[in-house]
């Protein structure tokens, strides 16, 4: 016991990086202090795509690339609008637990463009949040653009993305908690492109 003692106390003086692996439920955050452990780890990101034509939860297609900029379709004097609709993203999760998991929070977040890093609002899942114990491909939506105007901007903000933001590395964060009560935070990323689509028919 006395020899275990002096190993840990050694670890502990030297600055061991791997002392999470010794302390079970702990683990270190990117700003490098200890805390307690806050993701669940029968809670899966499985994959990650945008409804850009208003078909979410019908069975629509996900895409990648977003058209952020409404045009006009056609030749005067006979001219329509693009057809243009606020950006949702399907987030499919898998929960390998023993207990339902309710998601009651996403937020995004688009770094390095050109206004610096943006963040969504926190917002709360349309349609239900909870991924049932089991589940293996169970999709949440979220809203990730909001249409105004002929722009967009990111949801719960004013924040206007341009179609010259181009391919960007989207993160996603979400925060509930389990059937039991306990906390979570899960975050995954995936890359869409911010552009001037032509949905013209």
């Amino acid at each position: 016991m006395g020899r275990i003692t002096v190993i840990i106390g050694a670890l502990l003086l030297s600055g061991f990086g791997n002392l999470n692996a010794l302390l079970p439920g702990i683990r270190t955050d990117s700003e490098g202090y200890f805390k307690r452990r806050a993701a669940l780890s029968g809670l899966r990101v499985v994959s990650i795509g945008a409804y850009d034509q208003n078909n979410a939860g019908e069975g629509g297609s996900r895409e990648y690339s977003i058209d952020v900029t409404k045009d006009t379709c056609g030749t005067a004097p006979d001219t329509t609008d693009e057809p243009f609709y606020d950006t949702v993203v399907g987030i499919s999760l898998s929960n390998s637990s023993l207990v339902d998991v309710n998601v009651k929070r996403v937020r995004f977040v688009i770094p390095k463009v050109a206004s610096g890093r943006l963040r969504s609002a926190k917002l709360t899942p349309f349609g239900s949040g909870i991924v049932p114990a089991g589940a293996s491909n169970h999709e949440i939506l979220a809203f990730l653009l909001d249409v105004q105007g002929s722009s967009k901007a990111l949801a719960g903000t004013s924040d206007l993305i341009s179609d010259t933001t181009g391919s960007k590395t989207v993160r996603v964060i979400l925060r509930g908690r389990d059937a039991s009560g306990r906390r979570f935070v899960k975050r995954a990323r995936t890359t869409f492109i911010f552009r001037n689509v032509n949905r013209c028919q």
